[in-house]
């Protein structure tokens, strides 16, 4: 005889209730990669410190490497061991957007499974030059670490909802770790052929607490897709690209500017719809990357706008001394701000 509970699942599933027990199964597996990434970040966390404390006397049999991290290291080389892994995709899920981004997440995992194993190597650390030499080799390996945490975050909480941050997914009110990311990627991000990429972070936006949790996964990943599109070697005519986050009337302020040609209405129109895109020029910015932009971000309690000057209100392209960037949103033609409300006066 068939028990209630089980009664009730045969009537759900008859109901139409997969979708309902997908979703759940979806939930538990991100719930699964969150505390695996928070279980691993704990780990490089204290590697980070260990390898920064060694002496310049550092041959491989006089190492503190503490025996935990090692160990944990060695647990992770090989792909499966990556918590990105876990996450389970159908043919219909996969769009632009996820399969570029499952993309990345590859390249950093090979990045950090090739590190790992040579780092560990007594052969690797004795070609070692000096102990900044193999610090830079290992911060590299950190490095690469954080922009893949972040990058699997979002991706495990849009698996579960693509529309909006569910409570279980929001980590941190506190932004200082995704400035940190931030600052470093753009240093090293892609640049097309005579385009200027610029960023500033105030320094009193790092200690700034906000009103609401947030995924710094999910608002890391939009940042990236706006200034990508920006960076379009298509289509766009920008010349300067720029970052820029500060604070203004108590809220952090985030807003990515380029001086290009600007957005045609009709993409502003579908800018945060699904799979909407289009190769067309002047309408990279429309890229799936930005799918539900509106709604994720408005689910961690923020906002987010586009200004732009498109055909006869074009301004034309920034004319500026080298090494004088400008951070003025009125020089700019198109101007993406993320906007969020701070807890306190900072």
């Amino acid at each position: 005889m068939k028990s209630k509970d089980s009664q009730k699942f045969v009537e759900k599933m008859s109901e139409g209730g997969s979708d309902e027990l997908e979703k759940e199964q979806n939930k538990r597996d991100a719930m699964c990669v969150f505390s695996e990434l928070t279980q691993i970040n704990k780990v490089m966390e204290n590697g980070a410190e260990i390898i920064e404390l060694l002496g310049e006397e550092f041959l491989f049999a006089t190492l503190k490497i503490n025996e935990d991290f090692e160990r944990e290291l060695k647990s992770l080389q090989n792909l499966e061991s990556l918590p990105h892994t876990k996450l389970k995709y159908t043919d219909a899920d996969f769009n632009h957007g996820i399969n570029n981004q499952t993309g990345t997440l590859g390249h950093h995992a090979g990045i950090i499974l090739e590190t790992i194993e040579n780092n560990l190597s007594r052969e690797s650390v004795g070609k070692s030059r000096n102990i900044e030499e193999f610090r830079e080799r290992w911060k590299s390996l950190f490095d690469t670490w954080k922009r893949y945490k972040l990058l699997c975050e979002d991706l495990a909480a849009r698996r579960v909802n693509p529309k909006k941050i569910e409570k279980e997914f929001k980590d941190s009110d506190r932004v200082e770790f995704l400035f940190e990311i931030l600052d470093n990627y753009l240093d090293k991000i892609d640049r097309p052929g005579g385009v200027e990429v610029n960023h500033q972070i105030d320094e009193s936006v790092k200690d700034v607490v906000l009103t609401e949790k947030i995924s710094v996964g999910a608002l890391f990943n939009k940042i990236m897709n706006i200034m990508e599109n920006s960076l379009q070697k298509e289509g766009f005519g920008a010349k300067n690209v720029t970052f820029h986050a500060t604070i203004e009337n108590n809220n952090l302020v985030m807003r990515v500017m380029d001086d290009g040609e600007g957005i045609p209405p009709e993409v502003i129109e579908n800018i945060y719809k699904e799979k909407y895109t289009t190769r067309s020029k002047g309408t990279e910015h429309g890229g799936i990357g930005l799918a539900y932009a509106d709604t994720i971000i408005a689910s961690m309690g923020g906002e987010i706008t586009v200004d732009t000057h498109y055909g006869d209100d074009n301004k034309g392209n920034l004319e500026l001394e080298e090494g004088e960037p400008s951070y003025d949103p009125q020089d700019y033609n198109t101007i993406f701000e993320i906007k969020f409300a701070l807890k306190k006066e900072t």
